[in-house]
Formats: structure tokens, sequence, C-alpha cells
């Protein structure tokens, strides 16, 4: 039931790797880092609230630590993806630029296989390893 509240959060999500993207590639760091902070006081004040001003008491820390746990691992699965859609963007331009369309292709074949490797792996950990911790 609490991954429903998380959906809105997936549209945010998306909107914000586009920023982020556009910011990396010009190698401009310091807007993220500002927006990190308040992005800390927030998650610090959501765990305060669930412990003192709700009726969980105690159980608001675990609920807010697994949120916060649920958000960073979703962040880092996504990051698998990202990083090789900009390695491969970058890799098609190339080839694409330099006349050579069928490289491009392959490139993309490669691609596509690797993703669908790291997807396979990755539902393999989560379904083997939902138990585990």
């Amino acid at each position: 039931m609490a991954a429903l509240y998380l959906v809105p959060e997936l549209f945010a999500y998306g909107f914000l790797q586009k920023i982020l993207r556009f910011l990396q590639e010009q190698s401009i760091v310091w807007p993220l880092v500002i927006v990190i902070g308040p992005s800390l006081v927030t998650h610090v004040e959501i765990a305060y609230a669930l412990v003192h001003w709700t009726s969980l008491n105690l159980v608001g820390a675990p609920v807010a630590a697994s949120v916060s746990l649920c958000v960073d691992t979703e962040a880092i699965a996504y990051m698998f993806s990202y990083g090789l859609n900009a390695a491969i963007s970058t890799r098609v331009s190339n080839e694409l630029g330099a006349g050579l369309p069928i490289r491009a292709k392959n490139a993309m074949g490669v691609s596509l296989k690797l993703s669908l490797l790291v997807a396979v792996l990755l539902g393999l950990a989560i379904g083997f390893g939902h138990n585990t911790v």
C-alpha cells in the first residue's frame, strides 16, 4: 500500500533525470549540490514528523528509513540504465557523425543486449534476494 504513494515520485524523478543529465553534460554540478541540501533537510523533517507527530511513534523511524532506502535503491538501479543510455547516445552520435551508420546500428545492438542482460540480472537478484534482508 505504501508503494502506491510513491507513484507521483516517478514522474518527478523522470523529469529530474533529464535536468541532471543536461547539467552533468556541461560539468555544472553546483546546482545539483544546492538542490540536495534541502532534500536532506526535508527527509530529516519527515522522519521527525513520522516519529513525533503521528501515532507511529518509534515505528515512524523505520518507516522513514525504509522509504529512504527504497528511493535510494531505485535511484541506484536507474543509474545503470542512465549511464548506459548516456554512453550509447555518445557512441551512436559519434558513429553517425563519422558517416558510419552500420557501426552505429551495431553499437545499438550491443547496448540492447547489455540492457537485457542487466535487466535479467537485476530481476534475478531481486527475485532470489527478496527474503534475505
